[in-house]
């Protein structure tokens, strides 16, 4: 079964209430199923917080740091 970037992100929040971006990526990069080049995993993640955002399951609080929405 595949496993979109979004489904990754949102059980990261899931786990942990708030997180940087830095520990996103640095998180996501460890997984060996994934093997894209860095600037195409960095867009992903990117584009899944945007749609977290943009569902409000997630906002900003200050620059590249994230908290779930309860």
């Amino acid at each position: 079964m595949k496993t979109s970037f979004l489904s990754l992100v949102r059980s990261m929040f899931n786990e942990k209430e708030e997180l940087t971006l830095y520990e996103i990526y640095e998180e996501i990069s460890k997984n060996p199923k994934i093997q894209l080049s860095e600037g195409k995993l960095r867009h992903r993640i990117r584009s899944s917080l945007y749609n977290l955002k943009k569902n409000d399951e997630i906002k900003r609080i200050s620059q590249s740091r994230y908290r779930r929405n309860i």
